[in-house]
């Protein structure tokens, strides 16, 4: 017996939810720079700026929910939720 549709329709909203969270994250709102000058034949300077660790760590805490299986915003999970949403509608209007 399927799933109710419900449950997938959940799954799908907690990506939509996360997404929205990362949009706003500190992490995204921060350019990422490698700058390379070149003093002489032996010396190369190399600086970055990139993200605070912890900004870096947010970021993460919400990417992680997409690749654990156990979670309901695991990805290959959403997208058998998408595919029987899409054939449940499509049934439903034929």
């Amino acid at each position: 017996m399927p799933r109710p549709l419900r449950s997938d329709v959940g799954g799908v909203a907690l990506v939509r939810q996360g997404r929205r969270g990362c949009l706003d994250l500190a992490a995204l709102q921060t350019d990422f720079t490698a700058d390379h000058a070149v003093a002489t034949e032996q010396h190369v300077e190399t600086t970055f700026d990139e993200p605070a660790l912890r900004d870096k760590r947010d970021l993460l805490v919400v990417i992680r929910k997409l690749d654990q299986k156990s979670h309901d915003a695991y990805l290959p999970k959403v997208y058998e939720a998408i595919d029987r949403i899409g054939v449940r509608m499509s049934g439903a209007s034929a």
